[in-house]
């Protein structure tokens, strides 16, 4: 009787030893985050040292975690308006993600961002923060500046998103450009002017720059 309660014992140990092992590794999966493909951010000036036209920073009154709010405007309906920074080095052949943390502001609630090498050659996409959908993402130009071309939008509480631009980049240097858009624009023609004010809350502080 011994025996036969030692060997139903013996075949239960094997038996959880199997399962165990045939279990697929998910927790390595799941808790791998975003920051883990990063293989490096690109140095951004500070805002003070980004190429405005026709588009202001005021500050506003909400706060938030991540840091300062501001409200990015535009200054004129009848002309373009558009943040840049120009000339970012880049590795040709990589990809590279462009995100930032915008909110909607008012009765506005398009927001736009846009790789771009050699004009006319650019990737642009614009972000509904109403609905929390990526309207359009389009390549424009030659078809050698960017494949891959992809924009994503995170919900991250309160109103506030993450809008990403994502691209294999074909150039040496690369110029990043944002800013607030309405709806009665093409996406490839955002920054153009709307006939009306737009503006919206931007962390700053959120620009960010990588390589994937």
């Amino acid at each position: 009787m011994k025996q036969i309660i030692l060997l139903i014992a013996v075949t239960m140990v094997f038996s959880c030893k199997n399962s165990k092992q045939k279990q697929p590794p998910q927790d390595i999966f799941e808790t791998q985050s975003i920051s883990d493909s990063i293989l490096s951010t690109v140095s951004l000036p500070s805002i003070d040292n980004w190429v405005r036209n026709k588009i202001e920073f005021t500050s506003s009154q909400e706060t938030h975690p991540m840091g300062p709010v501001s409200i990015i405007s535009r200054v004129s309906k009848n002309e373009s308006a558009y943040v840049s920074i120009d000339n970012l080095p880049v590795y040709s052949g990589s990809t590279y993600r462009l995100s930032v943390v915008v909110k909607k502001f008012k009765n506005d609630k398009n927001f736009a961002l846009r790789f771009q090498g050699i004009y006319p050659n650019r990737v642009d996409a614009v972000y509904d923060l109403e609905t929390g959908i990526v309207k359009e993402v389009l390549l424009s130009g030659a078809d050698g500046m960017a494949q891959n071309q992809k924009a994503t939008i995170k919900h991250l509480g309160g109103g506030w998103y993450m809008c990403s631009l994502s691209a294999n980049l074909f150039n040496d240097y690369v110029r990043v450009v944002m800013g607030p858009t309405t709806n009665k624009l093409k996406t490839g023609l955002w920054e153009t002017r709307t006939g009306e004010k737009s503006n919206a809350l931007i962390i700053t502080n959120s620009l960010k720059l990588d390589e994937l």
